[in-house]
């Protein structure tokens, strides 16, 4: 079974975590905070009506997430973290300083990011 370990939500979009390591998201996408791609460019319609699966690049295991208004956090196994959103990143993109700097806690908020790190 593929239960659920975590909800959350922001400005019109929600994600879910499944214990086997599966992001699903659906809602808003007109800044990109889905991380699954821009749509059809067309601001007022950009959104996933049914949830789709994020993936991110090296397909590992995703542990965490956190959703912001325009913006959304995904950590993987190894600790590494991406972001979406902000009409910037389309798609999830490492945040480099934590192939170093593992996260511990994290969240995103309107327009920024933020990390608590540790090793």
């Amino acid at each position: 079974m593929n239960e659920i370990i975590k909800i959350d939500c922001a400005d019109e979009f929600s994600g879910v975590l499944t214990k086997r390591g599966d992001l699903y998201v659906w809602g808003k996408n007109d800044k990109g905070q889905l991380g699954v791609g821009a749509g059809v460019g067309v601001e007022m319609i950009e959104s996933e009506k049914l949830p789709i699966q994020v993936q991110i690049p090296g397909r590992k295991k995703i542990v965490d997430f956190c959703c912001g208004e325009n913006t959304m956090l995904i950590k993987n196994i190894d600790g590494e973290l991406y972001r979406t959103g902000l009409k910037i990143d389309y798609k999830p993109n490492l945040i480099e300083a934590t192939k170093e700097i593992k996260p511990k806690i994290f969240f995103c908020g309107n327009s920024y990011y933020c990390m608590v790190g540790g090793n």
